[in-house]
């Protein structure tokens, strides 16, 4: 092949490697702005010798709605999915209530969450739709409008706006995830196992998950920081169905110094103080994922509260993935056949359906399928191939299967005498 052919080989590659699209989140939108002040359409904030605090609740609803709680000016800000304003609901007042409040959204409401009082709001009419006791959760999911599930002291429970209960659950229900405490692993990672009713996710990373959410594709988008002292931020991982990294998103650094903040605040300090210049100061909150995938989180500046967001985009491009192989694959001659063991995938449990082995007289012959083993309670993974006859040398080869595709083989042989 000539030079001149090769070259333009490699051209036309880069070209199509350029063409294709990837998967992941572009870059971040700043939606919403609000200056801090007690003003209509201003986010309240309360300075005093200990620093500044302002309410950090937000969320998001299915069909895109922003809504932001504000505890000191005791409203509920709502924007468009454009960061357009759209209304604001005037919270309750609740006498003497002892925690600041926390927004939970579902498709198409709100819930205002006291240690005294929840309320329940309609997103497009801002009306009270159920007022009731405090539930006793620790956490809320909203999901719609029907239900409100509660994270109590002797399990999960299912209320009505207005405090009745539909439904309860022993423990976190699978629908929800069911989120096992991480574990440290001898080579010091975590491995974080959250378990819904079609698959089992093993999250294996050096941090701790904090967070997590299922998407509507149903991948999975977990939180955790990353990073330590001055490099430390907040990151997003999407993982695929077989528990493999899918996307990853790196919030920015905060580059607010919060005991300046503090200092600043003592009174006194401005006097005569050569103060440091503060407008290049940015904070970012704890990431917050939505049912389609997208990624936001309020921001702060010494001057301003905002929500950036990061859009998921898929790609027809992306491999659609599946489990790795088993691994540990041997195979040792038996009074009746053949025996193949061999140690679960990664994925398993997880995503893996079962066991596909293969068999052929030679090395580069042609494989035909033995069996398929499925998991069972047992997880025996092992099977006697009684079908290989004696005299002669076998090439066996498996591979992890699954609903989204099938891990490459692993290949060994044996001579039954």
């Amino acid at each position: 092949m000539s030079k001149k052919i090769i070259l333009l080989l490699v051209f036309l590659l880069q070209i199509l490697i350029a063409g294709r699209a990837v998967a992941g989140w572009g870059e971040a939108q700043l939606i919403v702005t609000m200056p801090f002040g007690n003003k209509l359409g201003e986010m309240g904030i309360d300075s005093s010798d200990s620093g500044e605090w302002f309410t950090k609740s937000f969320g998001v609803s299915g069909n895109g709605k922003i809504v932001i709680g504000d505890e000191i000016n005791k409203v509920i800000h709502i924007f468009n999915s454009d960061g357009s304003f759209f209304r604001d609901i005037e919270k309750p007042f609740v006498e003497n209530f002892l925690w600041p409040g926390k927004v939970f959204v579902g498709d198409n409401c709100i819930s205002e969450g006291f240690i005294e009082t929840t309320h329940t709001f309609n997103i497009e009419s801002g009306d009270l739709i159920g007022k009731a006791q405090n539930m006793g959760g620790i956490d809320y999911i909203v999901p719609d409008c029907s239900k409100i599930y509660v994270d109590s002291e002797n399990g999960w429970i299912a209320y009505t706006p207005t405090g009745e209960i539909v439904e309860t659950f022993p423990s976190q229900p699978y629908f929800l995830g069911k989120y096992n405490r991480p574990k440290r692993q001898a080579n010091g990672n975590y491995l974080t196992v959250i378990e819904y009713g079609d698959t089992v996710f093993n999250i294996r990373q050096t941090e701790y998950v904090e967070d997590y959410l299922r998407d509507n594709s149903g991948r999975l988008n977990v939180v955790l920081v990353a990073g330590e002292g001055d490099t430390a931020h907040q990151q997003v991982l999407k993982y695929d169905r077989c528990s493999k990294v899918a996307g990853q998103l790196d919030l920015p650094v905060d580059t607010i110094d919060q005991e300046i903040v503090i200092e600043l605040a003592q009174p006194g300090t401005l006097e005569g103080a050569t103060l440091p210049d503060m407008s290049q100061y940015v904070e970012y909150g704890k990431p917050l994922i939505t049912s389609n995938g997208d990624v936001y989180a309020w921001k702060r500046t010494p001057e301003t509260f905002g929500v950036v967001k990061w859009a998921w985009t898929d790609s027809p491009d992306d491999p659609k993935g599946g489990p790795d192989m088993p691994e540990e694959f041997q195979a040792l001659p038996s009074t009746s056949g053949i025996y193949l063991t061999w140690n679960p995938s990664p994925q398993d449990p997880g995503c893996v359906t079962g066991y596909d082995i293969e068999r052929a007289t030679s090395a580069t012959g042609v494989f035909s399928n033995v069996t398929t083993v499925p998991l069972d309670e047992k997880q025996a993974y092992s099977f006697n191939d009684t079908g290989a006859t004696a005299g002669a040398t076998w090439y066996y080869r498996i591979s992890a299967t699954s609903d989204i595709g099938n891990s490459d083989p692993v290949e060994v042989n044996a001579t039954r005498p």
